[in-house]
């Protein structure tokens, strides 16, 4: 799910102009303060792409992307929640949801530090390095917990595969 957004993201006009610079984009992080004014300095450089201008384009896509935890987080949570209880321990279930509630969290927290910081950046050409700093824990973290949940959540799906294939031969 959250691989599908990022493409349909970078499909669009904004997500190809931002794109335009060579650059590892923030949210692969981990970044500093040094990193993101380079970041950000190299898209206000950057020659539009398609009428979009990629430092726009990048603050529109943070915008877009408060809204992507709600999708891949309630996805996440629903396959966890329904794997948990075809399991028959709705106890873990709860602290997976803790744990989505975290990663959504962190996604967030990246997101708009990243705005506040572009906006600084934008207006006076600073960023706060310990601001940086928080965006790319909560990036480094948002990314451990999107992937240790996406493993979790196969590896109970093919547990209750199995269950089923098992209780039906």
């Amino acid at each position: 799910m959250a691989w599908a957004g990022v493409a349909v993201i970078a499909a669009l006009p904004q997500g190809r102009a931002a794109a335009s610079v060579a650059l590892r984009p923030l949210y692969r992080g981990p970044y500093d303060r040094a990193y993101a004014k380079t970041y950000w300095r190299t898209l206000a450089a950057a020659p539009s792409v398609g009428g979009h201008a990629p430092l726009a384009s990048e603050r529109f896509l943070l915008k877009l992307d408060l809204l992507f935890p709600l999708v891949y987080g309630g996805a996440l949570a629903a396959g966890l929640w329904c794997s948990a209880q075809a399991l028959g321990r709705p106890g873990p279930g709860a602290w997976l949801m803790l744990a989505v509630l975290l990663m959504m969290v962190a996604d967030w927290t990246e997101n708009l530090v990243q705005l506040a910081e572009l906006s600084r950046f934008t207006a006076t050409g600073q960023a706060s390095a310990g601001w940086i700093a928080l965006a790319s824990a909560a990036t480094g973290l948002k990314s451990r917990l999107v992937i240790a949940l996406v493993l979790i959540n196969v590896a109970a799906g093919l547990w209750v595969f199995i269950r089923a294939v098992s209780a039906s031969t």
